[in-house]
């Protein structure tokens, strides 16, 4: 049981998370336009025999100048998620041993240089195409994405008993949507009117607001809670994957690393969807950069009213009844804390109760949904099409914060560090492992069949879906017994102090946030 540190609370980061979306929403579409346009630039000058300087715009795009181009944005992938790959789990120890903030400090001045350096290319437009590869360094050597996720989904662990978490990362999520869909409305038609140097300028500003804000809020870590040195043989990718590799909690079972692979798919396919539809409009649909923020802002717009609605629905129904969860804890007063703790046979606040594994069956509908959406992606005939299957994308987009609640679920409170941080590694190898597969893919079949790619993902997505009724069985029982454990830890927590006030003894004072937690009754 681990002590929460005063004033710190998990809302915090909510504006946190939201303008963070804001701003990687926001430069995902325009860094795949920009490097089109600049790639366009370069052939044209390259094989042009007429005089105008400026290509036309059909030339930009040619299906060569599109394969091209996306050959680009993968090398530029790559290469920021190679350096994420090598930092995340050494800012993961870093936090743990002086705290989160000063890693929401470095992640966001990373964002901040990132936005400058692209609008100085959007300026100077003879600079060669290779410089992006500066801009996505510079976020890329603090962490980038995955670190500053990382780091904010450490701060709400560290703020939320273990019966708040799942809610408090839905919550967070969701005003990550509701940021994702800002960000193309905004700078899609900002780009069409006043071009990609303000939009980049704006992103720089953004993130300077946000350095003030961290710089404000209290830290979350306790100093009780810190680690007393910074293991640096855990500090790389390998060491921070084994902790999918632990025993589950009741079982034998190593299901965490079946998990680890199911958020891998359904991370994978997100990360994999973005540039591929941007370059797969533009030349299908023929859609303007305006038409590409709209549909973005529509697909996140979907997932947030889902993540809002359907994810505390599936995991904190009692929230939506707190009335009637009162009133009948005051007819049953020793019920309530069993059912808070998961206790014996007793539905706990997300209604888990022995055989009951409601974790995993909506992981299991989400990823399915996810699937559907991705081969109905490929299979759209006409631009009104695409944009109806985000309703079903919005109910497979909460696949990957349920796998996160689960995570959290079958983990021990002293253990979330450790498993954020996986899964900030995860998140940074598979910005580095899904450019180079399915953006290859789609360079070579942009002449035949573009829309394979999405059949591919969705295929991907649509075997770890049923892939992962083979988890149901050990992740319920690992949930229960982490319950049955945290239960154990309170009725050992409060056994001293009840004796203490019995005996006048001086012993007794176990009970406090971060006191007596192992104490023996």
């Amino acid at each position: 049981m681990f002590k929460i540190a005063k004033n710190a609370h998990w809302a915090f980061m909510l504006p946190m998370l939201f303008f963070f979306s804001i701003c990687n929403t926001m430069m995902v579409g325009l860094i795949s336009e920009k490097a089109s346009d600049m790639v366009c630039r370069d052939m044209w000058n390259q094989h042009r025999n007429t005089s105008a300087a400026t290509p036309p715009a059909e030339y930009c795009r040619d299906k060569d100048v599109e394969a091209q181009a996306s050959n680009w944005i993968m090398y530029f992938s790559m290469a920021s998620a190679f350096l994420m790959v090598l930092t995340t789990s050494a800012m993961g120890i870093f936090s743990d041993k002086v705290g989160r903030r000063p890693v929401l400090l470095l992640t966001t001045a990373g964002m901040l240089l990132q936005g400058l350096v692209l609008a100085a290319m959007a300026h100077f437009e003879a600079l060669p195409v290779e410089l992006f590869f500066l801009a996505y360094g510079v976020a890329g050597v603090v962490g980038g994405t995955a670190a500053q996720m990382m780091a904010m989904f450490a701060y709400a662990a560290d703020c939320t008993t273990r019966q708040e978490r799942s809610f408090a990362v839905g919550m967070i999520e969701g005003f990550g949507l509701l940021g994702s869909i800002v960000g193309p409305l905004t700078g899609g038609p900002l780009a069409d009117r006043v071009g990609y140097e303000v939009c980049f300028l704006a992103v720089a500003v953004i993130c300077a607001l946000q350095l003030l804000f961290v710089a404000v809020i209290p830290e979350s870590l306790a100093p009780e809670n810190r680690i007393p040195r910074m293991n640096w043989l855990r500090a790389n990718p390998v060491g921070q994957l084994g902790a999918f590799a632990r025993p589950l909690p009741g079982t034998r079972s190593r299901s965490l690393i079946g998990l680890a692979v199911l958020f891998c798919a359904a991370l994978t396919a997100t990360v994999a969807f973005y540039p591929i539809t941007v370059l797969y409009t533009r030349d299908h649909f023929r859609w303007s950069k305006s038409l590409v923020g709209y549909f973005q802002a529509t697909e996140w717009a979907a997932k947030a009213l889902c993540s809002f609605i359907l994810f505390p629905l599936v995991f904190y129904p009692h929230r939506l009844l707190r009335r009637r969860r009162s009133s009948s804890s005051s007819s049953s007063s020793g019920s309530s804390i069993i059912n808070d703790h998961g206790g014996g046979k007793q539905r706990g606040p997300a209604g888990q109760g022995r055989g009951r594994p409601r974790d995993m069956v909506a992981v299991f509908i989400t990823l399915l949904f996810f699937a559907v959406a991705l081969v109905m992606y490929g299979l759209a005939p006409t631009t009104l099409v695409f944009f109806l299957m985000t309703a079903v994308e919005g109910v497979g987009g909460m696949s990957i914060p349920i796998i996160r609640g689960v995570f959290s679920k079958c983990v021990a409170a002293d253990e979330q560090g450790a498993i954020w941080a996986a899964q900030g590694s995860i998140t940074a190898l598979i910005g580095f492992t899904s450019p180079l597969i399915f953006q290859s893919i789609y360079t070579h079949t942009v002449h035949t069949m573009e829309a394979i790619t999405y059949f591919v993902v969705g295929g991907l997505v649509c075997l770890c879906a049923f892939g992962s009724l083979l988890l149901l069985r050990p992740i319920s029982l690992a949930i229960e017994a982490v319950e049955e454990e945290s239960q154990r830890l309170l009725v050992n927590r409060d056994a001293p102090a009840a004796k203490g006030d019995d005996s006048d003894s001086d012993d007794g004072g176990g009970g406090g946030c971060g006191g007596g937690g192992k104490s023996e009754p």
